[in-house]
């Protein structure tokens, strides 16, 4: 979905802006229908929405890669004394 104010792209589950804070809409601004961030148009009035989720792109997927290190740095170094090995890893 795309913030009203400074139209940083956050997921479609977002309540907030990840960037500015900002609440995201989940109404429509002309009728006050539900809406969600994948509507183009409210249902209600057909208001055009601005908060489209746009289609998912290869370089909107995290890579696996990145999501194993920001794991990695989730964990105390107490408690996983070493690197974190998947199944699939093959580096250990």
């Amino acid at each position: 979905m795309q913030c009203p104010k400074c139209k940083n792209e956050s997921p479609a589950a977002a309540k907030f802006c990840r960037e500015c804070g900002e609440k995201l809409p989940t109404t429509c601004p002309k009728c006050g229908n539900a809406v969600t961030p994948q509507d183009k148009f409210c249902m209600d009035c057909g208001e055009k929405l601005d908060g489209v989720e746009p289609a998912k792109t290869d370089a909107s997927i995290p890579k696996l890669e990145d999501m194993h290190a920001q794991l990695q740095n989730l964990i105390p170094d107490e408690l996983a004394p070493g690197p974190l090995l998947f199944p699939f890893d093959n580096r250990g």
